[in-house]
Protein backbone atom coordinates (compact mmCIF):
# COMPACT_ATOMS: atom_id res chain seq x y z
CA UNK A 1 0.00 0.00 0.00
CA UNK A 2 1.86 3.35 -1.16
CA UNK A 3 2.14 5.78 1.94
CA UNK A 4 0.18 8.54 2.17
CA UNK A 5 2.34 11.92 0.92
CA UNK A 6 1.74 14.89 2.89
CA UNK A 7 3.38 18.64 2.89
CA UNK A 8 2.50 19.34 6.81
CA UNK A 9 6.29 19.21 7.80
CA UNK A 10 8.41 21.79 7.23
CA UNK A 11 12.32 20.90 6.13
CA UNK A 12 14.10 24.23 7.49
CA UNK A 13 16.27 26.12 5.67
CA UNK A 14 19.89 26.97 7.66
CA UNK A 15 22.02 29.10 6.25
CA UNK A 16 25.86 28.24 6.81
CA UNK A 17 27.78 31.18 5.62
CA UNK A 18 28.21 32.59 9.92
CA UNK A 19 29.96 29.33 10.56
CA UNK A 20 32.57 30.07 8.02
CA UNK A 21 34.05 33.05 8.74
CA UNK A 22 37.21 32.44 11.02
CA UNK A 23 37.36 35.82 12.20
CA UNK A 24 34.09 36.15 13.51
CA UNK A 25 32.47 33.64 15.75
CA UNK A 26 29.34 35.20 17.27
CA UNK A 27 27.27 33.29 14.51
CA UNK A 28 28.48 29.77 15.51
CA UNK A 29 25.69 29.59 18.34
CA UNK A 30 22.45 30.24 16.29
CA UNK A 31 23.95 28.60 13.12
CA UNK A 32 24.45 25.20 15.55
CA UNK A 33 21.32 25.33 17.50
CA UNK A 34 19.42 25.90 14.03
CA UNK A 35 20.74 22.38 12.98
CA UNK A 36 20.47 20.87 16.11
CA UNK A 37 16.79 21.75 16.69
CA UNK A 38 16.09 20.29 13.19
CA UNK A 39 17.48 17.17 13.71
CA UNK A 40 15.69 16.97 16.74
CA UNK A 41 12.19 17.84 15.11
CA UNK A 42 12.90 16.46 11.40
CA UNK A 43 16.40 15.20 11.14
CA UNK A 44 16.99 16.63 7.34
CA UNK A 45 18.13 20.22 7.05
CA UNK A 46 18.67 22.46 3.84
CA UNK A 47 22.45 23.84 4.21
CA UNK A 48 23.25 27.08 1.68
CA UNK A 49 26.17 29.30 1.17
CA UNK A 50 27.83 26.10 2.37
CA UNK A 51 32.13 25.91 1.67
CA UNK A 52 31.19 23.85 -2.08
CA UNK A 53 30.59 26.77 -5.21
CA UNK A 54 27.59 26.52 -7.76
CA UNK A 55 30.09 25.96 -10.19
CA UNK A 56 31.79 23.16 -8.51
CA UNK A 57 28.26 21.47 -7.94
CA UNK A 58 27.37 22.32 -11.32
CA UNK A 59 30.96 20.39 -12.89
CA UNK A 60 30.57 17.32 -10.67
CA UNK A 61 26.95 16.90 -12.02
CA UNK A 62 28.42 17.65 -15.77
CA UNK A 63 31.38 14.44 -14.84
CA UNK A 64 28.42 12.22 -13.08
CA UNK A 65 26.25 12.45 -16.70
CA UNK A 66 29.72 11.98 -18.19
CA UNK A 67 30.25 8.77 -16.70
CA UNK A 68 26.84 7.23 -16.73
CA UNK A 69 25.90 8.42 -20.73
CA UNK A 70 29.33 5.93 -21.65
CA UNK A 71 28.60 2.41 -22.79
CA UNK A 72 27.65 -0.14 -20.61
CA UNK A 73 30.93 -1.94 -21.52
CA UNK A 74 33.25 0.81 -20.65
CA UNK A 75 31.58 1.62 -17.12
CA UNK A 76 32.28 -2.11 -16.28
CA UNK A 77 35.47 -1.92 -17.05
CA UNK A 78 35.33 -0.40 -13.36
CA UNK A 79 32.99 -3.18 -12.05
CA UNK A 80 31.98 -3.31 -8.32
CA UNK A 81 33.73 -6.24 -6.90
CA UNK A 82 31.57 -9.25 -6.15
CA UNK A 83 29.67 -9.41 -3.13
CA UNK A 84 29.09 -6.27 -0.57
CA UNK A 85 32.33 -6.58 1.53
CA UNK A 86 33.52 -3.79 -0.93
CA UNK A 87 31.49 -0.34 -1.73
CA UNK A 88 33.41 0.21 -4.28
CA UNK A 89 33.30 0.89 -8.44
CA UNK A 90 29.81 0.78 -11.02
CA UNK A 91 26.51 -1.42 -10.24
CA UNK A 92 24.30 -2.01 -12.94
CA UNK A 93 20.53 -1.24 -12.40
CA UNK A 94 19.06 -4.05 -10.11
CA UNK A 95 22.23 -5.05 -8.95
CA UNK A 96 22.01 -3.20 -5.40
CA UNK A 97 18.63 -3.58 -3.50
CA UNK A 98 17.98 -1.79 -0.07
CA UNK A 99 14.74 -3.72 0.51
CA UNK A 100 16.35 -5.55 3.27
CA UNK A 101 16.77 -2.63 4.98
CA UNK A 102 13.62 -1.14 4.63
CA UNK A 103 11.51 -4.52 5.68
CA UNK A 104 13.68 -4.78 8.99
CA UNK A 105 13.13 -8.61 10.19
CA UNK A 106 9.41 -8.81 8.49
CA UNK A 107 10.08 -11.57 6.44
CA UNK A 108 7.17 -11.60 4.64
CA UNK A 109 7.73 -8.14 3.70
CA UNK A 110 11.25 -9.06 2.86
CA UNK A 111 10.28 -11.56 0.60
CA UNK A 112 7.59 -9.40 -1.76
CA UNK A 113 10.18 -6.36 -1.76
CA UNK A 114 12.49 -8.49 -3.25
CA UNK A 115 10.90 -8.94 -6.11
CA UNK A 116 10.82 -5.19 -7.11
CA UNK A 117 13.40 -3.96 -9.34
CA UNK A 118 15.18 -1.05 -8.20
CA UNK A 119 15.92 1.02 -11.00
CA UNK A 120 19.20 3.00 -10.73
CA UNK A 121 22.50 2.91 -11.32
CA UNK A 122 25.57 3.58 -8.98
CA UNK A 123 29.42 4.08 -8.92
CA UNK A 124 30.52 4.31 -5.36
CA UNK A 125 34.14 5.94 -4.25
CA UNK A 126 36.19 6.29 -1.61
CA UNK A 127 39.31 7.87 0.21
CA UNK A 128 42.26 6.76 -2.14
CA UNK A 129 43.97 6.12 1.01
CA UNK A 130 41.61 3.24 2.57
CA UNK A 131 43.63 -0.01 1.48
CA UNK A 132 40.07 -2.03 2.94
CA UNK A 133 38.07 -0.63 0.32
CA UNK A 134 40.56 0.03 -2.79
CA UNK A 135 38.58 1.78 -5.50
CA UNK A 136 37.92 0.36 -8.74
CA UNK A 137 38.54 3.43 -11.76
CA UNK A 138 37.59 3.47 -15.51
CA UNK A 139 41.33 3.53 -17.40
CA UNK A 140 42.27 7.08 -17.56
CA UNK A 141 41.46 7.09 -21.20
CA UNK A 142 38.00 6.20 -21.19
CA UNK A 143 36.97 9.17 -19.29
CA UNK A 144 40.19 11.54 -18.69
CA UNK A 145 40.38 14.05 -15.70
CA UNK A 146 37.31 11.49 -14.15
CA UNK A 147 39.48 10.18 -11.43
CA UNK A 148 41.65 13.43 -10.60
CA UNK A 149 38.09 15.76 -9.86
CA UNK A 150 36.21 13.12 -7.98
CA UNK A 151 39.41 12.69 -5.61
CA UNK A 152 38.94 16.60 -4.97
CA UNK A 153 35.26 16.87 -4.57
CA UNK A 154 35.46 13.76 -1.77
CA UNK A 155 37.85 15.85 -0.03
CA UNK A 156 36.12 19.25 -0.31
CA UNK A 157 32.69 17.16 1.01
CA UNK A 158 34.51 15.89 4.13
CA UNK A 159 35.32 19.24 5.05
CA UNK A 160 31.97 20.57 4.67
CA UNK A 161 31.07 17.31 6.92
CA UNK A 162 33.70 18.23 9.59
CA UNK A 163 31.92 21.61 9.93
CA UNK A 164 28.68 20.13 10.57
CA UNK A 165 29.85 17.63 12.97
CA UNK A 166 31.16 20.56 14.79
CA UNK A 167 28.49 22.91 14.70
CA UNK A 168 25.90 19.84 15.80
CA UNK A 169 28.65 19.20 18.89
CA UNK A 170 28.15 23.02 19.73
CA UNK A 171 24.45 22.82 19.15
CA UNK A 172 24.54 19.70 21.73
CA UNK A 173 26.89 21.48 24.24
CA UNK A 174 29.25 19.35 24.17
CA UNK A 175 32.67 20.04 26.29
CA UNK A 176 34.62 19.07 23.55
CA UNK A 177 33.65 20.86 20.39
CA UNK A 178 35.55 18.88 17.86
CA UNK A 179 34.39 15.60 20.01
CA UNK A 180 32.22 14.04 16.77
CA UNK A 181 34.86 15.90 14.14
CA UNK A 182 37.56 13.51 15.34
CA UNK A 183 35.60 10.08 15.58
CA UNK A 184 35.99 10.63 11.71
CA UNK A 185 39.24 10.42 9.96
CA UNK A 186 38.11 11.26 6.15
CA UNK A 187 39.60 8.00 5.09
CA UNK A 188 36.43 6.01 5.67
CA UNK A 189 33.83 8.46 4.16
CA UNK A 190 31.95 7.12 1.43
CA UNK A 191 30.86 8.88 -2.11
CA UNK A 192 28.45 8.04 -4.37
CA UNK A 193 27.15 8.95 -7.97
CA UNK A 194 23.16 7.89 -8.48
CA UNK A 195 21.65 7.91 -11.78
CA UNK A 196 17.85 6.65 -11.44
CA UNK A 197 16.61 6.14 -14.90
CA UNK A 198 13.40 6.59 -16.51
CA UNK A 199 10.91 4.26 -15.60
CA UNK A 200 6.92 4.10 -16.62
CA UNK A 201 5.23 6.27 -14.09
CA UNK A 202 2.74 3.24 -13.51
CA UNK A 203 5.70 0.85 -12.34
CA UNK A 204 6.56 3.08 -9.41
CA UNK A 205 2.66 3.92 -8.22
CA UNK A 206 1.65 0.10 -8.69
CA UNK A 207 5.08 -0.59 -6.75
CA UNK A 208 6.36 -3.06 -10.13
CA UNK A 209 9.37 -0.97 -9.25
CA UNK A 210 11.40 0.89 -7.06
CA UNK A 211 13.46 3.90 -7.60
CA UNK A 212 14.93 3.96 -3.86
CA UNK A 213 12.68 2.25 -0.88
CA UNK A 214 11.90 3.71 2.51
CA UNK A 215 15.27 3.46 5.24
CA UNK A 216 17.32 4.98 7.64
CA UNK A 217 21.35 5.28 6.61
CA UNK A 218 24.07 3.80 8.79
CA UNK A 219 26.57 6.08 10.71
CA UNK A 220 26.74 9.52 11.46
CA UNK A 221 26.00 12.31 8.57
CA UNK A 222 24.63 12.36 4.70
CA UNK A 223 25.20 15.51 2.77
CA UNK A 224 22.93 15.12 -0.50
CA UNK A 225 23.40 17.10 -3.65
CA UNK A 226 20.17 16.70 -5.95
CA UNK A 227 19.87 18.05 -9.57
CA UNK A 228 16.42 19.58 -10.00
CA UNK A 229 14.15 16.73 -11.22
CA UNK A 230 13.18 15.88 -7.39
CA UNK A 231 11.70 12.55 -5.72
CA UNK A 232 13.34 12.55 -2.49
CA UNK A 233 10.87 12.24 0.05
CA UNK A 234 11.02 11.99 3.78
CA UNK A 235 9.13 10.39 6.34
CA UNK A 236 6.75 13.07 8.89
CA UNK A 237 8.09 12.92 12.24
CA UNK A 238 5.03 13.26 13.98
CA UNK A 239 3.16 11.08 11.45
CA UNK A 240 4.78 7.74 10.79
CA UNK A 241 3.86 6.47 7.70
CA UNK A 242 3.23 9.67 5.61
CA UNK A 243 5.96 11.05 3.99
CA UNK A 244 6.38 15.01 2.90
CA UNK A 245 8.76 16.00 -0.60
CA UNK A 246 12.49 17.28 -0.26
CA UNK A 247 12.26 19.49 -3.75
CA UNK A 248 15.55 20.39 -4.84
CA UNK A 249 16.90 23.70 -3.84
CA UNK A 250 19.83 25.41 -6.30
CA UNK A 251 23.22 24.85 -4.76
CA UNK A 252 21.96 23.70 -1.27
CA UNK A 253 23.34 20.42 -0.29
CA UNK A 254 20.65 18.25 2.10
CA UNK A 255 22.67 17.00 5.14
CA UNK A 256 20.59 14.12 7.18
CA UNK A 257 21.31 12.57 10.58
CA UNK A 258 22.45 8.73 10.18
CA UNK A 259 21.51 6.22 12.88
CA UNK A 260 25.30 6.05 14.70
CA UNK A 261 24.47 10.11 15.25
CA UNK A 262 20.67 9.23 16.77
CA UNK A 263 22.08 6.41 19.10
CA UNK A 264 25.38 8.93 20.23
CA UNK A 265 22.42 11.89 20.93
CA UNK A 266 20.51 9.37 22.94
CA UNK A 267 18.15 9.27 20.37
CA UNK A 268 17.31 13.23 20.63
CA UNK A 269 18.58 13.52 16.94
CA UNK A 270 16.42 12.23 14.32
CA UNK A 271 17.57 9.33 11.94
CA UNK A 272 15.27 9.65 9.25
CA UNK A 273 13.14 7.13 7.66
CA UNK A 274 13.65 8.38 3.50
CA UNK A 275 12.53 7.61 0.18
CA UNK A 276 12.94 8.22 -3.40
CA UNK A 277 10.09 7.82 -5.56
CA UNK A 278 7.66 10.12 -7.85
CA UNK A 279 8.18 13.52 -8.56
CA UNK A 280 4.85 15.34 -6.65
CA UNK A 281 5.04 17.86 -9.88
CA UNK A 282 2.50 17.94 -12.67
CA UNK A 283 5.46 18.23 -15.09
CA UNK A 284 6.91 14.82 -13.80
CA UNK A 285 6.77 12.84 -17.08
CA UNK A 286 8.03 13.06 -20.55
CA UNK A 287 6.12 12.76 -23.46
CA UNK A 288 2.55 10.86 -23.38
CA UNK A 289 3.96 7.19 -22.70
CA UNK A 290 4.02 8.67 -18.32
CA UNK A 291 8.46 7.69 -18.41
CA UNK A 292 9.36 9.86 -15.14
CA UNK A 293 12.48 12.35 -15.87
CA UNK A 294 15.88 10.86 -15.21
CA UNK A 295 17.01 12.19 -11.97
CA UNK A 296 20.78 12.62 -10.57
CA UNK A 297 22.32 12.36 -6.95
CA UNK A 298 25.17 12.60 -5.53
CA UNK A 299 25.18 11.48 -1.69
CA UNK A 300 28.42 11.66 0.47
CA UNK A 301 28.04 9.64 3.33
CA UNK A 302 30.38 10.51 6.48
CA UNK A 303 31.52 7.50 8.05
CA UNK A 304 33.18 7.25 11.20
CA UNK A 305 37.12 6.08 11.48
CA UNK A 306 37.53 2.41 11.27
CA UNK A 307 39.55 2.56 14.99
CA UNK A 308 36.04 4.10 16.61
CA UNK A 309 34.32 1.00 18.21
CA UNK A 310 30.59 2.14 18.34
CA UNK A 311 30.18 4.86 20.93
CA UNK A 312 27.37 3.92 23.49
CA UNK A 313 26.58 7.39 23.63
CA UNK A 314 27.58 10.93 24.40
CA UNK A 315 26.45 11.36 27.40
CA UNK A 316 27.55 8.15 29.77
CA UNK A 317 24.93 8.76 32.29
CA UNK A 318 22.24 8.07 29.50
CA UNK A 319 21.29 4.87 28.14
CA UNK A 320 20.90 3.53 24.43
CA UNK A 321 17.88 3.55 23.17
CA UNK A 322 16.38 0.08 22.99
CA UNK A 323 15.40 0.67 19.04
CA UNK A 324 19.21 2.06 18.32
CA UNK A 325 20.55 -0.92 20.55
CA UNK A 326 18.57 -3.51 18.03
CA UNK A 327 19.73 -2.22 15.02
CA UNK A 328 23.24 -1.63 16.13
CA UNK A 329 23.32 -5.10 17.23
CA UNK A 330 22.13 -6.47 14.48
CA UNK A 331 24.46 -4.65 11.90
CA UNK A 332 27.65 -5.46 14.01
CA UNK A 333 26.37 -9.26 14.07
CA UNK A 334 25.48 -9.34 9.75
CA UNK A 335 29.19 -8.09 9.84
CA UNK A 336 30.66 -10.54 12.03
CA UNK A 337 28.63 -13.65 9.77
CA UNK A 338 29.92 -11.82 6.08
CA UNK A 339 33.57 -11.34 7.46
CA UNK A 340 33.70 -15.24 8.38
CA UNK A 341 32.11 -15.74 5.21
CA UNK A 342 34.89 -14.10 3.56
CA UNK A 343 37.40 -15.60 5.40
CA UNK A 344 36.50 -19.09 4.47
CA UNK A 345 36.34 -18.29 0.97
CA UNK A 346 39.93 -16.75 0.94
CA UNK A 347 41.14 -19.52 3.05
CA UNK A 348 39.66 -22.00 -0.02
CA UNK A 349 41.08 -20.01 -2.29
CA UNK A 350 44.70 -19.94 -0.82
CA UNK A 351 44.79 -23.55 -0.24
CA UNK A 352 43.95 -24.04 -3.99
CA UNK A 353 46.94 -21.82 -4.84
CA UNK A 354 49.22 -23.45 -2.45
CA UNK A 355 48.66 -26.20 -4.26
CA UNK A 356 49.22 -25.69 -7.58
CA UNK A 357 52.19 -23.61 -6.53
CA UNK A 358 53.82 -26.84 -5.05
CA UNK A 359 52.99 -28.44 -8.60
CA UNK A 360 54.94 -26.07 -10.39
CA UNK A 361 57.32 -26.77 -8.21
CA UNK A 362 57.58 -30.95 -9.46
CA UNK A 363 60.24 -31.70 -12.40
CA UNK A 364 59.15 -33.25 -15.43
CA UNK A 365 60.19 -36.05 -14.25
CA UNK A 366 58.06 -36.70 -10.96
CA UNK A 367 55.29 -34.94 -13.29
CA UNK A 368 55.58 -37.96 -14.73
CA UNK A 369 55.05 -40.51 -11.60
CA UNK A 370 51.97 -39.03 -10.69
CA UNK A 371 48.88 -40.93 -11.06
CA UNK A 372 46.56 -40.45 -13.80
CA UNK A 373 43.72 -39.37 -11.73
CA UNK A 374 45.45 -37.09 -9.83
CA UNK A 375 44.13 -33.11 -10.96
CA UNK A 376 46.92 -31.60 -11.87
CA UNK A 377 46.69 -27.39 -12.29
CA UNK A 378 45.30 -26.64 -15.52
CA UNK A 379 48.67 -24.87 -17.05
CA UNK A 380 50.64 -27.34 -15.64
CA UNK A 381 48.78 -30.01 -17.59
CA UNK A 382 49.30 -28.40 -20.81
CA UNK A 383 52.92 -27.81 -20.55
CA UNK A 384 54.44 -31.21 -21.20
CA UNK A 385 53.13 -32.19 -24.72
CA UNK A 386 55.83 -31.68 -27.25
CA UNK A 387 57.44 -28.50 -25.42
CA UNK A 388 61.35 -27.99 -25.24
CA UNK A 389 62.45 -28.39 -21.56
CA UNK A 390 64.01 -24.98 -21.79
CA UNK A 391 60.46 -23.75 -22.83
CA UNK A 392 59.08 -25.79 -19.76
CA UNK A 393 61.08 -24.61 -17.04
CA UNK A 394 60.59 -20.89 -18.31
CA UNK A 395 56.66 -21.32 -18.21
CA UNK A 396 56.99 -22.77 -15.04
CA UNK A 397 58.78 -19.70 -12.93
CA UNK A 398 56.55 -17.69 -14.67
CA UNK A 399 53.48 -19.42 -13.29
CA UNK A 400 54.85 -19.84 -10.25
CA UNK A 401 55.62 -16.15 -9.74
CA UNK A 402 52.07 -15.09 -10.85
CA UNK A 403 50.54 -17.82 -7.88
CA UNK A 404 52.73 -16.60 -5.37
CA UNK A 405 51.60 -13.27 -6.39
CA UNK A 406 47.82 -14.15 -6.01
CA UNK A 407 48.53 -15.73 -3.10
CA UNK A 408 50.29 -12.86 -1.12
CA UNK A 409 47.18 -10.79 -1.89
CA UNK A 410 44.92 -13.37 -0.75
CA UNK A 411 46.64 -13.30 2.61
CA UNK A 412 46.66 -9.60 3.13
CA UNK A 413 42.76 -10.18 2.08
CA UNK A 414 42.57 -12.99 5.09
CA UNK A 415 44.03 -10.72 7.68
CA UNK A 416 41.40 -7.88 6.76
CA UNK A 417 38.86 -10.29 6.87
CA UNK A 418 39.66 -11.83 10.22
CA UNK A 419 40.65 -8.10 11.28
CA UNK A 420 37.03 -6.99 10.85
CA UNK A 421 35.66 -10.40 11.98
CA UNK A 422 37.91 -9.94 15.42
CA UNK A 423 36.92 -6.12 15.45
CA UNK A 424 33.09 -7.32 14.93
CA UNK A 425 32.89 -9.69 17.78
CA UNK A 426 34.90 -7.17 19.96
CA UNK A 427 32.28 -4.02 19.42
CA UNK A 428 29.63 -7.13 20.43
CA UNK A 429 31.02 -7.52 23.60
CA UNK A 430 31.66 -4.06 24.53
CA UNK A 431 28.06 -3.25 23.37
CA UNK A 432 26.68 -6.23 25.71
CA UNK A 433 29.01 -5.84 28.87
CA UNK A 434 27.24 -4.63 31.52
CA UNK A 435 27.25 -1.05 32.27
CA UNK A 436 28.32 0.09 35.60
Amino acid sequence: MPSKITSAMNIPVVDFSPWKDPQDRTGHPQVAQEIVDTFKNVGFVYLVNHSLPGIVLDETFDWTKCFFSLFEEDKMKAPHPEGWAVYRGYSWPGLEKISHVSAGNNDELLKEMKQVPDVKEIYDMGSERNFHQPNQWLPEDTLPGFRDFMNQFYWECGQVADEVLRAIAVGLDLEDKAYLAKKHSGENHHQRLLHYLPVPAEDLEKERASRCMAHTDWSTLTLLFQDDCGGLELEDVPKPGTFIPAAPIKNAVVVNARDVLQMWSNNKLKSTNHRVTLLPLSDRFDGENGMTHERFSIPFRASIARSVLPARHVNPTMSIPNEALQKLLQEIETQAITSQQQLNITKAQITAKQKNARLLELTSKELSTLPKETKVYEGVGKMFVGVPMQAVDKRMSSENTTLKTDISGLEKKLDYFETTHTKARENLEAILKPRK
